[in-house]
């Protein structure tokens, strides 16, 4: 299980196991635990959002590192026929543009007025390309601007899921 603040998840362990018998995915080291955040950031959220579920759910945390868009492609393939299951449901999340030198990021368009205004900019034209749900048109977008976006290969795999299905 997965612990909480509000209480504990249960990983379903079948659908674990079988992600895990692929080859593709692997268990993370408490190194790499430690420094990350994200799912434990979601977790009491899932928790809280599901607590009134009227029957049992498990969970499969899953993070996504950096992968190329050939890898992204895949995970979309795998991911797909669990998408096609209408008691599966995904949790992808991002936070946009991080600017500045100490993300090595600094764009700025000018056209869109202040800084601020051409990092909003460029994020509006990010989500809607994810909201396109083209995982090639949000490739493009991420080769043309490099905009830093953490959750960015979560989000390709997710557009690959929705390709697939």
């Amino acid at each position: 299980s997965c612990e909480t603040p509000l209480g504990d998840l249960s990983v379903d362990r079948s659908a674990n196991q079988e992600l895990m018998s692929t080859g593709l995915f692997e268990v993370m080291s408490e190194r790499v635990d430690s420094e990350e955040h994200s799912i434990e950031m979601h977790l009491p959220y899932i928790y809280k959002v599901m607590e009134g579920a009227p029957h049992p759910y498990t969970i499969v945390p899953v993070m996504v590192g950096n992968l190329s868009p050939e890898k992204e492609r895949q995970y979309g393939v795998l991911f797909s026929k669990y998408m096609e299951d209408a008691g599966t449901f995904f949790v992808v999340s991002s936070d946009f543009c991080h600017w500045g030198n100490r993300f090595s990021f600094t764009h700025y368009d000018p056209a869109h007025g202040e800084i601020f205004q051409s990092i909003e900019n460029l994020d509006k034209a990010g989500m809607e390309i994810i909201e396109s749900q083209s995982p090639d048109a949000f490739l493009s977008y991420q080769q043309q601007y490099h905009n830093t976006i953490c959750g960015r290969h979560p989000i390709a795999v997710l557009l690959n899921i929705l390709k697939e299905g």
